[in-house]
């Protein structure tokens, strides 16, 4: 490999202010300077304001005539925080604005900047989108943030030409539904009892999409459809609902940074529904692995934030799926007194880049804490022997990027900030254009070494890497292949030959740390053991477990649970922890009927007395079995699995 790493570069502060995957992903292709070359790309930014003042003050300085307009759309009302008086916003305007908006916000002290993301392709639209619909009635409303929602599928109907959803939006599209549109359409469409949702869809696709774009076409599965089906599906009056669809364009993303923005978005505008009186209950089934994994993420704290600040009755969240997929890897201070190396396997063929965190246990200026080599396969190595915060470095080959480390210090409101490194490394697929990204280099595939050796840390204190989540999800066809450390697969500890390394535990979802949310893992129904795949928890001073499990595979033989299709009618089976969360939603459904409490404790409670066992904290596993003898410890199932009243679809039974 022809390439050189270069010297140390600084990030501007409003760069740094930014998960640097969203300046390495943000463009259409990586290049080595964003700002000069992607000024006019329009992006969303998110933003926390201390009052309604500030927020005012801020759009009166980015409006039309100044250097930089940043369009509020009229249908996203600010969420105001009842708890703080603190205001929650998302505007557009050029990615060139980033620097502008960040040092003006800091200066007037008008809050904080939070991720931008999600590239559109016309400012005006956005500032025009029509988002009214009307209020919903009530207080128990189930909403769902999602992709592959089909709001004409009968399960989310009262009857053949009325629906329950008081709200469709899907964020690819220029315009929003209410109840009587979806009405209309099943109207429409409706031929002797029976709705042609072919061509319901069609018909409302040429209506909704902007005519330059090409929207996804229907599936046949659809994500979000087997998930509202599992959280209140059914046949005839059931709670109202609100449906997001999310950016597509923000999903396929596989790092998930993106997703806030458009997380942010849909939770607007579902208050704005709710109104005054509505408690929404969310449901949010999609997790990453890369992250601080200390409760104090983004995504961790807007929900947070929200469940604390807002009328919301509960959000639920899946544990994740990556068990057993060598992304999770900690280092005592003790274990670096010599140099230890990593394995990182980055695939070939890969339409995406591929990103590995580390986290340090503190920020300090002064205080390097370790030594980091990095080296590609074939290639020369970086040695960082002082890893300066809000520094990164670049690996060349003439003028094109290959791979990048950043060294920041990441505060996220946690009073005590930490240091994360990022290596950010270009696709490898030579043709793949999802993204549009150009040029991949299929040498950099293979074994990338990571090196490190403690300097400062303390004995007890470790260094913790993690791998970014990089698979397809949905019907993305971004060409994704996840990237892994080279490890025993999986390693058990007690088979495993000191020191452990990489490790099962702490591989919970990057969004599942945090205080206030409800977090689902996943189990099989019959033996009441863990899923294979459901995500571990881990001993952290910041972190919780899995707040309880909650079915999503009938056995090892009948994988998943059967719940809709996208087309009323069809059914398959799903697996995988936004199963759980589901399941996990529709009982938070029945106990706000009951009038019954539904915060963390409350369903961990509830899952210590419907499962009956004793959950101790940690147990052994037999590798042979994957099953734990004879009960699953807390950092797997939470307070034990629920028992849900969700009416399970028959199946064929051996």
């Amino acid at each position: 490999m022809a390439a050189e790493w270069t010297d140390e570069i600084e990030l501007d502060p409003a760069q740094n202010s930014q998960d640097p995957a969203q300046h390495w992903l943000l463009v259409p292709s990586p290049v080595s300077s964003v700002d000069k070359d992607h000024n006019d790309l329009i992006v969303a930014y998110t933003f926390l304001f201390t009052s309604v003042g500030a927020l005012e003050e801020f759009q009166s300085n980015f409006a039309p005539g100044g250097d930089y307009v940043v369009v509020f759309p009229t249908g996203l009302k600010p969420l105001e925080l009842t708890s703080s008086g603190q205001v929650l916003a998302v505007g557009f305007s050029e990615l060139g604005a980033l620097s502008s908006i960040y040092s003006t916000i800091e200066r007037r002290e008008w809050g904080e900047l939070l991720l931008t993301g999600v590239p559109i392709e016309d400012i005006e639209a956005v500032g025009s989108m029509d988002l009214a619909v009307e209020m919903a009635p009530g207080d128990s409303i189930v909403a769902i943030m999602d992709t592959g929602i089909g709001f004409a599928n009968a399960r989310f109907r009262k009857s053949v030409t009325e629906t329950r959803i008081i709200g469709f939006w899907d964020q690819d599209a220029l315009t929003t539904h209410a109840a009587i549109d979806i009405d209309q359409l099943l109207n429409e469409f409706n031929q002797g009892g029976n709705v042609d949702e072919h061509a319901l869809y069609a018909d409302d696709y040429a209506n909704s999409f902007d005519p330059e774009r090409y929207p996804r076409l229907p599936t046949s599965l659809g994500h979000g459809t087997h998930v509202l089906d599992v959280m209140t599906g059914g046949d005839g009056p059931g709670d109202p609902i609100i449906a997001v669809n999310l950016s597509s364009r923000a999903v396929d993303a596989t790092h998930g940074n993106f997703l806030i923005p458009s997380v942010l978005m849909a939770v607007l505008w579902i208050f704005q529904l709710a109104g005054q009186s509505g408690k929404p209950q969310i449901n949010f089934s999609f997790g990453g692995i890369a992250g601080g994994h200390d409760g104090h993420g983004p995504m961790e704290w807007l929900f947070d934030t929200i469940l604390n600040g807002t009328s919301a009755s509960a959000i639920t969240i899946p544990a994740g799926n990556f068990f057993d997929t060598d992304t999770h890897a900690s280092f005592r201070g003790d274990e670096l007194a010599t140099k230890q190396t990593l394995g990182w396997i980055v695939q070939p063929d890969d339409g995406t880049s591929n990103l590995v965190e580390i986290w340090l246990p503190t920020c300090n200026a002064a205080d390097p804490q370790i030594e980091l080599t990095v080296t590609p396969p074939g290639g020369p190595t970086l040695t960082i022997t002082d890893a300066k915060i809000g520094k990164f470095w670049e690996l060349l080959d003439g003028d094109t990027l290959l791979a990048r480390v950043y060294v920041q210090c990441v505060g996220y409101f946690f009073e005590t900030p930490r240091v994360r490194i990022m290596i950010a490394v270009r696709h490898t697929a030579i043709d793949r254009d999802y993204f549009q990204f150009q040029g991949g280099r299929p040498d950099l595939a293979g074994r990338w070494e990571i090196g490190l050796k403690a300097l400062s840390l303390d004995n007890n204190a470790k260094a913790e890497l993690w791998v970014e989540r990089d698979d397809a999800l949905g019907l993305a066809r971004n060409g994704a292949r996840q990237s892994y450390f080279d490890a025993q697969r999986p390693v058990w500890p007690e088979v495993a030959i000191p020191p452990i390394f990489v490790q099962n535990a702490g591989t919970i979802s990057d969004i599942a740390t945090g205080s206030e949310t409800l977090v689902a893992a996943g189990s099989f129904r019959k033996s009441r053991q863990p899923a294979l795949y459901s995500s571990e928890g881990f001993d952290h001073p910041f972190a919780f477990p899995p707040t309880a499990a909650a079915i999503c595979d009938d056995s090892r033989v009948h994988g998943g649970v059967l719940a809709s299709g996208y087309f009323s009618g069809s059914t398959f089976p799903m697996n995988g922890t936004s199963v759980s969360s589901a399941m996990s939603a529709h009982i938070v459904a029945s106990r706000v009927h009951s009038g019954l409490p539904v915060t963390r404790t409350a369903i961990n409670t509830l899952a210590t007395t419907d499962d009956g066992r004793a959950i101790p904290m940690t147990a052994p596993i037999n590798p042979l079995f994957e099953t734990y003898d004879p009960v699953p410890p807390e950092t797997r199932i939470g307070g034990g699995c629920l028992t849900s009243d969700w009416t399970r679809l028959p199946r064929f039974e051996s």
